[in-house]
């Protein structure tokens, strides 16, 4: 499936939003331009492609070997568990934080790739992170 926002700078842009636990599995979806994303642990996305969307709320959602390329938001993906994360790519256009993280904790990161991004995992705020820590606690990854 391909959810694009025609126009988006004059429409509604369209959002996504799971407010329940259901099985959600997204697979070879494209987005473009649409709005926010908030998911739930039950969901599954697999190879979609989110192009200049606005901020994606992981919840513990699992990504796996998706793309996400210039978000409009100051946060590309917010996360409370970056190791459900996984072979995925992250392009920035030098304005946002790759992955935020919410929660502290020790984290594997397995075959993630960040281009544009200042390197490393920090609590200072560049708003061009490749990992931006806000938990206000350790993070290992």
């Amino acid at each position: 499936m391909n959810f694009t926002a025609l126009l988006a700078t004059q429409l509604s842009r369209g959002s996504l939003s799971m407010v329940n636990n259901a099985s959600v599995t997204l697979n070879t979806c494209i987005f473009t331009d649409m709005f926010t994303f908030s998911f739930k642990p039950t969901a599954f996305i697999t190879k979609c492609s989110f192009i200049r969307c606005d901020l994606i709320t992981q919840s513990e959602a699992t990504f796996t070997e998706c793309s996400f390329t210039n978000s409009t938001n100051t946060t590309t993906l917010l996360s409370n568990n970056p190791t459900l994360i996984s072979y995925s790519t992250f392009t920035s256009d030098g304005t946002n934080h790759g992955i935020q993280i919410t929660s502290g904790g020790t984290y594997n990161l397995y075959g993630n790739i960040f281009t544009g991004y200042v390197t490393g995992v920090t609590s200072d705020n560049t708003e061009n992170e490749m990992i931006y820590n806000t938990s206000n606690e350790t993070v290992n990854i």
